[in-house]
């Protein structure tokens, strides 16, 4: 039969219907009895990168033409991060560093002379896998983007 879905204030979690019970990997009542696991091989080649925006805005809008390439040609993840999530990236960073303080000081002044405050920086985090000459593809067709 069907099942009901929805209350009146939009989230199935706000209700008791039985369905949120039992449907869902976030039923609290069902039971998973099988799963299908797909087993690949490590990729030859990962490569990261990072990309640093002026803005929120700028990273959003970069992302979405990320979005628009082909789906062989995208990284395989590509994640933007807010300022708040680049601070604390950064303050993990700098922690295990030796040389935490003038690394950070040189950094914050190259990415001031290209128009980038830390104060309101956003970032893109991207991973490229596949073959060696798969990845290279991957970063040759995103570096006009950047």
């Amino acid at each position: 039969g069907a099942v009901g879905g929805g209350t009146a204030f939009g989230r199935a979690s706000a209700n008791t219907a039985l369905s949120s019970l039992v449907l869902g990997s976030e039923g609290c009542l069902g039971v998973v009895t099988s799963a299908i696991v797909r087993v690949k091989p490590l990729p030859a080649a990962t490569e990261h990168q990072s990309v640093v925006f002026p803005d929120w805005e700028s990273g959003a809008a970069w992302m979405r033409e990320v979005a628009r390439l082909p789906a062989a040609l995208r990284p395989t993840s590509c994640r933007l991060m807010d300022n708040k999530q680049l601070e604390l990236s950064r303050a993990i960073r700098e922690g295990k560093a030796s040389h935490g303080l003038l690394r950070s000081v040189v950094q914050a002044a190259a990415l001031r002379l290209n128009g980038i405050n830390l104060a309101t920086a956003t970032a893109a985090t991207l991973l490229f896998e596949g073959t060696r000459e798969e990845v290279a593809v991957q970063k040759r067709v995103l570096s006009p983007l950047v």
